[in-house]
């Protein structure tokens, strides 16, 4: 079955006119809320994000990183497929934004590319929690540190065998089948751990941050082997749960309460210590909604892929083999 997409220059004068607007993952008309498409990343963007040169921080709330606008970003997409010419053009700030993009889980799952991937970068030091562990001690007991630590380990395992389930003789149903259970097993621990932090004296952005990106690769991955055995309807479910819990977790966070957590009792001067903390606290909860929003789009993606009676397995093979870094599913 032939796959309409589309390419981001397509779209890009009614992005800039207004007529289109961006919704999480999805194109929406101005005028009507019609959707008219979904962005996907595709397995180039994935193989450029994943270069050793590229120098990309995993975590998208990052403080350097900034949420940038879909017409700044289109304009590095087009490049022709020259993968040189996109490396050399996505150097520096760029890049951090369009890495915004893709690890905010545009897509169906973690990475059209492959589950190594991403848990190559997972493994990156600067986001082990060996390296958080003087943090974690601040807020949690050691029980709670080898929590992580074991949640870490099984995570770990569960996109190793989700990889490997590629070159199996079944085409790797039965695998992805025992991933999606073993991580549904999985996926109320890090939301207790969240709203802990969050209800801590003083909050860490560090440590959140950790924790919504493992429970978000998390969501993907299940969600990613849901779509590759053809449980599609079960995919689309799992995701609009993970989006209300996700909701119910976040959306009564604040800038200003956010930088007001994290301003000692015993400061002199806490009026001038809030403003200090707010700019970064303004960007940390901007990402957070973009996180939010990104997820809340997601099961209307498969709700079109449902309509469409399109196989999850072969429109995920058809996303690794695209030739531009990023595609639309025309509607």
């Amino acid at each position: 079955m032939s796959i309409p997409f589309s390419f981001p220059a397509d779209y890009l004068g009614s992005v800039a006119s207004g007529e289109v607007i961006r919704y999480g993952a999805i194109l929406k008309d101005a005028a009507s809320g019609r959707i008219v498409a979904h962005m996907q990343e595709t397995g180039l963007l994935q193989n450029m994000l994943s270069a050793p040169t590229a120098g990309l921080p995993l975590n998208p709330f990052s403080p350097i990183s900034a949420l940038s606008s879909l017409g700044a970003n289109w304009q590095l997409y087009r490049l022709d497929g020259k993968i040189e010419q996109t490396m050399q053009i996505m150097q520096g700030f760029a890049t951090l934004q369009m890495a915004n993009i893709a690890l905010a889980g545009l897509g169906l799952g973690v990475s059209v590319v492959g589950f190594a991937m991403i848990k190559s970068r997972l493994n990156e030091v600067s986001l082990k929690i060996d390296t958080l562990t003087d943090l974690v001690r601040r807020g949690f007991e050691e029980q709670r540190l080898r929590e992580l630590r074991d949640l870490e380990a099984r995570l770990d395992a569960q996109l190793d065998h989700a990889e490997e389930a590629w070159s199996h003789a079944d085409g790797g149903t039965r695998v992805w089948t025992r991933v999606a259970d073993n991580l549904n097993d999985m996926v109320y621990s890090y939301p207790r751990l969240i709203e802990q932090n969050l209800r801590a004296e003083a909050p860490q952005p560090e440590m959140l941050a950790y924790l919504l990106e493992r429970y978000r690769v998390l969501a993907a991955t299940r969600i990613e082997c849901l779509i590759l055995t053809g449980e599609m309807t079960s995919a689309r479910d799992f995701a609009t749960r993970f989006s209300r819990r996700t909701n119910s977790l976040l959306n009564d966070i604040t800038p200003v309460d956010f930088a007001r957590a994290r301003i000692a009792a015993n400061t002199r001067e806490p009026h001038l210590e809030l403003r200090r903390q707010l700019p970064e606290a303004r960007r940390f909860v901007a990402n957070l909604r973009e996180f939010q929003d990104v997820f809340e789009t997601k099961p209307l993606l498969i709700d079109a892929l449902i309509e469409r009676r399109q196989d999850g397995r072969d429109y995920i093979q058809s996303l690794r083999e695209q030739k531009e870094p990023l595609v639309l599913l025309a509607l």
